[in-house]
């Protein structure tokens, strides 16, 4: 089955992953990350809101070969971060409770840097 677009997989806890090389870390709202040969699902960033708000997201994504996307999980939805090569800023509004970033990829190398600011509600130009 496709990985890249199997939700059950995606939403689900389990991290399932065949890489080469992984590696990365999350440092307070600060996600950096390297991954060679990437198939599979990995949760890569787990953050608890106590309250309703909105969280802007500044993604440096670099896909150098195969696919790969970021995705955010909240509650039982699916947002994508980016898909294969992004840079850019980005406004969610996030519920209270856990949230988590994913990387999901099929054979694919990837440079990722995310950098989240919570309570932001629109982007300066």
């Amino acid at each position: 089955m496709d990985i890249f677009n199997d939700e059950r997989r995606i939403l689900s806890r389990v991290n399932n992953v065949r890489a080469l090389v992984l590696v990365g870390r999350q440092f307070g709202n600060n996600i950096k990350m390297h991954a060679t040969s990437f198939t599979g699902v990995k949760t890569i960033g787990l953050f608890y809101l106590r309250e309703n708000t909105s969280c802007r997201i500044d993604v440096d994504f670099e896909v150098l070969s195969g696919r790969a996307k970021v995705v955010l999980i909240r509650k039982q939805s699916i947002s994508d971060i980016a898909v294969n090569t992004a840079r850019e800023a980005l406004i969610f509004k996030l519920e209270k409770g856990f949230n988590r970033i994913r990387l999901v990829g099929e054979k694919a190398e990837v440079r990722l840097t995310l950098v989240l600011t919570k309570g932001v509600t629109f982007l300066d130009q």
